[in-house]
């Protein structure tokens, strides 16, 4: 394997393409330092856009220069020389997965780094094997495909990716913190798909072995049907269950479909929020807080905002892990003082003064600087 590595290299080196590709990536990695923290967070996809323009551009080398029969000389097995192709693939895309951890350690500080390379790794096996599958095409159909598929994921990034949450390799980079479990199952179930695609349209089968390839890749469009339906009994359930309470400083919380622990969080900032809003002399009527997990997203401009106020009742219901990430997901704040103030500079003011005291530590040192070092929201 390393022999033929090493012959693989020796035709890139002399690639302008690659080095070409190599200079726009660092490019790229030098401009977002100049972009804000939600324009650095929704350009994440381009670096996956250059990992699978990287394949193709090594899978289209390995055709020009017949690559082929150096490879068989070695292993005849086509998956083997598949498994060989993908791992020099992920080699050459170290660069690209150096810097995205980078980046992506800048932005979310304090997530641990082994959800941080969770997250990396998953969008790496995507960009590979989506490219290798796109390989059976035509080169430049390929790279329409390939420029499609990222540009698609850099517009809907944000909310609307919930919408797309099986097949989206970029979902969980909007909130590191609390992976979206089904999202990582059945993007890596997509993954060996599209993997067996490109083994069944690049090389050549015994016909035993075809059917073996068959049976394998049924059995894995099996797996990832189930996955929504597994997801879909699961919330079922939860919408059946009844609610539990907890008391947050005299005010019951009732929640279902989320942990006791994510519950507890959502009435302490209610409460934070509350208590800061009284300081200025304004009146706040809250009896409870009612925290309901939903599995529809909602449409229109209400895929931003899961709460309201009905009465003396907040009601509160996230359809999406994002909601649960007060520092790189939701503002929170934000649209719980709305309820009750709506003097715009009184707005800035108390989520100012929120984050700065942050009383249940509920916010990173990344995110209040976010919020009080910018000039509105200054005194």
């Amino acid at each position: 394997m390393i022999s033929l590595w090493k012959t693989w290299f020796a035709v890139l080196w002399k690639s302008e393409h690659l080095w070409a590709y190599y200079l726009v990536l660092i490019a790229l990695f030098i401009s977002q330092l100049f972009f804000t923290l939600n324009e650095q967070m929704a350009m994440i996809p381009f670096y996956g856009l250059f990992i699978s323009v990287m394949t193709l551009i090594i899978l289209r080398l390995h055709n020009r220069f017949h690559m082929k029969k150096i490879v068989r000389s070695m292993s005849t097995h086509p998956f083997r020389e598949g498994l060989h192709q993908f791992l020099f693939c992920g080699i050459c895309a170290l660069p690209a997965i150096v810097l995205l951890f980078v980046l992506t350690k800048r932005l979310y500080a304090h997530t641990p780094n082994s959800l941080l390379i969770y997250c990396i790794v998953l969008l790496t096996l995507f960009a590979i094997t989506f490219a290798c599958a796109c390989a059976i095409l035509p080169f430049n159909y390929a790279m329409i495909c390939c420029v499609l598929v990222y540009f698609i994921l850099f517009v809907m990034h944000g909310y609307q990716l919930e919408r797309i949450v099986y097949i989206a390799p970029t979902l969980n980079f909007m909130y590191p913190d609390y992976p979206n479990i089904s999202n990582m199952i059945a993007v890596t179930l997509v993954c060996i798909i599209m993997f067996c695609i490109y083994l069944r349209g690049y090389y050549d089968w015994e016909h035993n072995k075809k059917i073996l390839l068959y049976t394998v890749g049924g059995i894995l469009i099996i797996s990832y049907l189930f996955v929504p339906f597994s997801q879909w009994q699961i919330e079922k359930k939860m919408v059946a269950a009844n609610y539990k309470e907890v008391d947050i400083q005299q005010i019951p919380i009732r929640y279902k479909g989320i942990s006791e622990k994510n519950a507890i969080r959502y009435g302490q900032v209610v409460t934070d929020i509350i208590e800061v809003i009284r300081q200025r002399g304004i009146k706040v009527d809250v009896e409870e807080v009612v925290v309901t997990w939903q599995n529809d997203i909602p449409a229109g401009p209400n895929v931003e905002h899961i709460i309201e106020k009905q009465g003396g009742s907040i009601m509160i219901n996230p359809y999406s892990p994002k909601f649960l990430d007060f520092n790189y997901g939701y503002n929170i704040v934000r649209d719980l003082i709305g309820l009750f103030v709506e003097n715009e500079k009184m707005d800035k003011e108390i989520e100012r003064q929120v984050m700065l005291e942050n009383k249940n530590h509920l916010f990173t040192q990344t995110k209040i600087n976010s919020i009080v070092h910018k000039p509105e929201y200054k005194k």
